[in-house]
């Protein structure tokens, strides 16, 4: 089981200027953050879109690398 530790967009919709900042200002090593693309709420994916380029670009300039989950757990110590 894995948990997100930062979410921009829950229920509420969000949008993407207020998702790259709340992502950026939460940013942490290991961090996982839930993005999703589906309809939960509305225009949700186009927002995401939006968000998305800048987010990446921010993380990288603080000298994050985005990771699927499977890498970040693929440390040899994996409960089977």
């Amino acid at each position: 089981m894995v948990f997100w530790s930062i979410q921009p967009e829950g229920r509420r919709p969000a949008p993407a200027y207020r998702q790259i900042a709340h992502v950026l200002a939460r940013a942490h090593a290991g961090a996982i953050v839930d993005l999703h693309d589906a309809e939960g709420t509305r225009r949700a994916p186009e927002r995401l879109v939006a968000a998305l380029p800048r987010m990446l670009e921010g993380l990288r300039e603080r000298g994050y690398a985005p990771a699927t989950v499977t890498e970040l757990l693929d440390d040899g110590q994996r409960l089977t």
